[in-house]
């Protein structure tokens, strides 16, 4: 029952990918064998991250953000994609907006540089994120930033990928673009997964541990301490609040969330650190690790829905069952 496995850097963290197989006797097409086939998934991560950056001066996604307001050819990738975050958007009513790449910049956490122009493009949440003029032209109306989406987006891809290659002799998979997580079946010995939430104020211990369902889904944790940054003085993180511009003030340190796909529980982690009044939160399977003002230690409020998941729990951690139950 042979596991492989291949790791690497892309998309500015670590990819780690894991295929278990059933059938250790199986005879692989060149094209199709486990190791050919891991390096043909890192070449296409390394592709998207050259579409999707924002920063590298030559991709796909800087030079979409130099045209605003004009038409230009998109590649299916990046249709594909935009195509998500226009769904994200409207499914949240808006907290969700990759619209903030401006607010990255000014903030202190700057990508390719941009025209100044382009930069202070006023954004106006009336417009669309873009206006199709064809299956692959659209007019961009504001600088964008697709990283709230990009890996839980290529995680999920990747999965996919695997899925169809190894109908037969799949016994499980797990795609992880740093934190945001694809799995599918269980281990090769048939014991489930087991993915580890890394505890909130010491990021080289673990805080608990999640049991993976069988069935396709995504696990995703968004933490304010992952990316920070000073900027006159203030202690800045990546996690932009689209309606105010600046690095979402919140007692929240962490938010870890199993979903249907890794897209989607990338997606909820945003919007429960928005605070997003349009999520149910009786069906979304999260985990949430605060620091309230005035209080000593580290509370994690835990949905039903993902509590059933968790294997075990710090013990210096003070455990909440959501009152949204």
């Amino acid at each position: 029952m042979p596991i492989h496995e291949r790791s690497f850097q892309a998309m500015n963290t670590t990819f780690s990918l894991r295929i278990d197989l059933s059938n250790s006797t199986l005879c692989f097409h060149q094209s199709e064998h486990p190791e050919a086939f891991l390096k043909k998934l890192e070449r296409e991560i390394t592709h998207t991250e050259a579409t999707l950056s924002r920063f590298r001066a030559d991709s796909e996604l800087t030079l979409l953000n130099q045209t605003i307001g004009s038409p230009r050819h998109i590649s299916p990738l990046m249709r594909d994609v935009l195509t998500q975050s226009i769904i994200a958007h409207k499914r949240s009513g808006g907290t969700f907006d990759p619209r903030i790449l401006s607010s990255l910049h000014r903030t202190g956490y700057p990508g390719s540089p941009l025209p100044a122009h382009v930069l202070h493009t006023l954004i106006d949440k009336t417009q669309p994120l873009v206006t199709w003029l064809a299956v692959d032209e659209i007019i961009l109306h504001a600088p964008i930033d697709l990283g709230g989406i990009a890996k839980g987006f290529t995680a999920d891809r990747m999965l996919s990928r695997v899925m169809d290659t190894y109908r037969e002799s799949l016994q499980g998979a797990i795609i992880n673009a740093g934190g945001d997580i694809a799995t599918v079946g269980t281990q090769a010995t048939g014991e489930p997964y087991q993915l580890g939430v890394q505890h909130p104020l010491r990021p080289n211990e673990l805080a608990a541990a999640v049991q993976m369902p069988e069935t396709p889904c995504g696990l995703c944790t968004s933490a304010t301490w992952k990316r920070q940054f000073t900027q006159d003085g203030r202690t800045m993180h990546h996690l932009i609040d689209p309606g105010t511009g600046d690095s979402i003030d919140t007692d929240i340190l962490a938010v870890t969330v199993l979903g249907e796909s890794a897209v989607s529980a990338e997606i909820d982690t945003k919007r429960i650190f928005l605070d997003d009044t349009t999520l149910d939160r009786k069906r979304a399977a999260s985990l949430i690790f605060r620091a309230p003002p005035g209080k000593d230690g580290i509370y994690a409020t835990r949905s039903a829905p993902i509590k059933k998941h968790l294997t075990w729990y710090a013990p210096d951690v003070t455990w909440i069952d959501d009152s949204a139950e």
